[in-house]
């Protein structure tokens, strides 16, 4: 089976069993706490290619706490946030203290943090679109609009794609391919409006634009650390697209973009 074939089948399986898991919200929880633990463990062994070695198991406990804890409720106030980002700031460098190493020290403690923050937290949002009212539909929604511009702007940039759209960080990337899948992320959050009340056909446009645009830097965003990192593919889970991180990266961007414009600017 070809890669274009492998990618295509992949992405649409991906479509349905997130559409099956969406409706029951402890089942989703659980798959975003495993998207995001699998995630930060893919990232901290690639930058382990460039000799930084973050705090593995402190990362990975962190990563499965954040979906649990808005899961049940634990929301916390700026007070308490404050507190526990100086409280695991702390706790880092207690880490360090007793590997007995200064080499490495900095890098270490602020790769921890970042891949906390880029993967576990932005993903998150996808559970906070579930627990709003009409959570299903927009959390559904944010799903496909984003792998719809991603499968788009794979197929057309691989078929018809002439205009490299950022060589130096992702050569196989086209403008042909960027219009494609920014339509098609157009297209799919105007079909869901219907379907989603508070959502009019204008806040549709702007929301796909959004989509289609931030989806997309997020797949260039994740191929640049890749790059960084001396690896094609964040992991081999999934053969011919790579590990979770490919398959989730421009969802951490979308995810939250679509969060606050809901929750901001149409004010549920």
């Amino acid at each position: 089976m070809s890669e274009l074939k492998k990618r295509t089948l992949i992405s649409v399986l991906w479509f349905l069993a997130i559409a099956l898991l969406i409706s029951i919200k402890f089942i989703f929880m659980i798959v975003i706490t495993i998207l995001s633990v699998l995630g930060v463990h893919e990232f901290y062994k690639m930058v382990e290619n460039k000799g930084i070695f973050p705090f593995y198991y402190l990362g990975l406990s962190v990563a499965a706490f954040i979906p649990m804890s808005l899961y049940y409720g634990f929301e916390l106030n700026r007070d308490w946030q404050l507190f526990l980002v100086i409280a695991g700031l702390i706790a880092l460098f207690m880490l360090q203290i007793r590997r007995r190493a200064n080499e490495g020290a900095t890098a270490g403690i602020a790769v921890s943090m970042f891949g906390i923050f880029y993967i576990s937290w932005t993903i998150t949002f996808l559970l906070r679109l579930r627990l709003l009212p009409e959570g299903i539909a927009l959390s559904a929604m944010t799903i496909v609009a984003t792998k719809s511009c991603d499968i788009m702007a794979y197929l057309i940039g691989k078929s018809f794609g002439r205009r490299p759209f950022m060589p130096r960080v992702s050569p196989n990337k086209t403008w042909e391919g960027f219009w494609a899948g920014f339509l098609s992320a157009i297209i799919a959050v105007e079909v869901f409006s219907l379907f989603i009340p508070f959502i009019t056909p204008f806040d549709a446009l702007v929301l796909g634009g959004l989509i289609g645009t931030f989806g997309q830097l997020g797949d260039i965003s994740e191929s640049l650390i890749k790059r960084d990192c001396y690896v094609k593919d964040s992991g081999n889970i999934f053969p011919g697209m790579g590990g979770i991180l490919d398959l989730l990266d421009s969802l951490l961007f979308t995810s939250p973009i679509v969060y606050f414009y809901v929750t901001r600017i149409l004010v549920m």
